[in-house]
């Protein structure tokens, strides 16, 4: 009855020794996943520090067929994790009554910058955003893809900048950044070849 009762108290310490140590190389790994599928090195966090913090956030979007597309501008925050992924935030004010913030997760891979965004308000809202080359300064100018804001599939230009930007330089970064849009027309032929 001695043995069993020493057994069960060496079991009971071995199980919280091996319960504290999975716990604490479980809060010093990192397993949180990227958007896509393979990880890069650890250390470019270090290279894509300067993404972290508040910046501006301007994307075009519209209300209706008949008015032109207007500059939207919101916050948004980054937050660098290991393996070049990070969370964030953005909030937009569409109007006086309707305020939407979006919870974001992204990574940088091979200098590009990925988010998806899902709306803490409206749930079935999620937006996807793009910038190409980051390396280029406090103005970056990349694609977004979701509603605009009378709920209809669109994408159009983002900008996110350190600095308040004015209208114009908002359409001379776009128009300085050789987005290639491609037009939404009938297509005439297969990889270049016309049917025969």
């Amino acid at each position: 009855m001695w043995n069993l009762g020493i057994n069960l108290i060496a079991g009971l310490i071995i199980a919280a020794i091996t319960g504290i140590t999975a716990y604490l190389y479980g809060r010093m790994s990192f397993s949180a996943r990227g958007l896509l599928h393979k990880r890069v090195r650890t250390e470019a966090k270090g290279q894509y520090h300067f993404l972290e913090g508040q910046w501006y956030d301007y994307y075009i979007s519209s209300f209706n067929d008949t008015d032109p597309p207007v500059w939207m501008i919101g916050s948004l925050t980054l937050r660098l994790l290991r393996n070049s992924t990070f969370r964030g935030r953005f909030v937009v004010e569409i109007n006086d009554s309707l305020t939407l913030r979006f919870s974001l997760r992204g990574e940088v891979r091979g200098g590009w910058l990925m988010y998806v965004g899902v709306c803490d308000d409206l749930n079935d809202t999620v937006s996807s955003v793009i910038f190409p080359n980051i390396l280029t300064g406090s103005t970056l100018v990349g694609l977004w893809t979701g509603q605009d804001n009378a709920r209809r599939l669109a994408t159009g230009p983002i900008v996110i900048s350190r600095n308040p930007l004015t209208v114009s330089e908002l359409n001379k970064a776009v128009s300085s950044a050789r987005l290639n849009f491609i037009w939404p027309g009938t297509p005439t032929s297969f990889n270049g070849q016309h049917e025969g």
